[in-house]
């Protein structure tokens, strides 16, 4: 795998739906997933929002790539620059949770706000050890291994979600050397102070029986002194809250882009980061349809 990168590099690791005057909303993925994770939001949210997915280092087709969390940020900034042209709001999920983090403290200008799911797990103390452990061993593995485990991860998908066979994310494989990679660069990372730095809207979006998310969620809200920072809990939802109850998770998107962003929060570009100086920006939120029947729950 190749350390050596260059933005011509992400071109064909991303796809781009919907209305170009449609609100971006731009998705980051799971570790091991791809971009095809987020099927149910495309079908369900690109006849509104301008919708951008991607694929993360090591990761689908960057899948040659090592995957190093300021290649990640970079990968994204480049292509909310080329695709957006201001300001889009950043959902990321488990590993793209993190990645969403890193981006809004280097590149706040960029976005409008985050939403976070699955990714509220303390990356120090204990589990720090534990993450290096692991990507470790699924870094340096061999291949057989890989392909072991990520056919572990296809029929263990498929067990869970019979009723959505045709989603692409079943289709897509699982790479989990990349994941490695990533736990790597996790491993030991605060996090919730770098979210600290951010002072636009956030929400916090885990599904109810997402043992792991929800009870470090204090640990994010800890850095909520700025009070932009929320929690939803999706009913009925386990880790994979986005394909568990797409809906739900899809509802709570619309609800934060019109209420809670427009509404309730200042946001956008902090020039200077050394001041708690912001400037303001607003948008006109999008005027959408009644919303129509989403992905059915698994």
């Amino acid at each position: 795998m190749s350390d050596q990168y260059s933005l011509s590099s992400f071109a064909g690791a991303y796809d781009v739906y919907g209305p170009s005057y449609g609100f971006p909303l731009v998705f980051l993925h799971a570790d091991a997933l791809t971009r095809k994770m987020w099927q149910p939001q495309i079908d369900a949210l690109a006849n509104a929002f301008r919708v951008v997915v991607l694929d993360l280092p090591g990761h689908g087709v960057l899948t040659r790539y090592t995957f190093r969390l300021s290649m990640a940020v970079q990968e994204v900034a480049h292509i909310i620059t080329e695709e957006v042209k201001g300001q889009a709001l950043l959902i990321g999920f488990s590993l793209g949770g993190f990645v969403a983090i890193a981006l809004a403290h280097e590149y706040p200008e960029l976005l409008a706000g985050l939403v976070l799911a699955g990714c509220s797990l303390d990356t120090q103390g204990m589990n720090e050890a534990l993450l290096k452990v692991k990507g470790t061993l699924l870094s340096k593995g061999a291949a057989p291994i890989e392909r072991l485990v990520s056919g572990v991860t296809e029929r263990a998908l498929r067990r869970l979600y019979p009723a959505q066979a045709e989603n692409p994310l079943l289709n897509a494989g699982a790479y989990w050397r990349g994941a490695g990679e990533a736990w790597q660069e996790c491993a030991g990372k605060d996090f919730r102070a770098i979210l600290h730095t951010y002072h636009g809207p956030v929400l916090i979006l885990n599904g109810e029986n997402d043992g792991n998310s929800r009870k470090s969620e204090d640990v994010l809200l800890s850095a909520a002194s700025h009070e932009n920072i929320r929690v939803e809990t999706l009913a009925h939802a386990g880790h994979m809250c986005n394909i568990d109850q797409p809906r739900a998770f899809n509802d709570a998107l619309r609800s934060f882009t019109q209420a809670d962003m427009y509404h309730s929060y200042h946001y956008g570009y902090q020039g200077n980061k050394e001041t708690s100086e912001r400037q303001t920006y607003y948008f006109e939120p999008p005027q959408m349809p009644p919303a129509e029947e989403d992905t059915p729950e698994g």
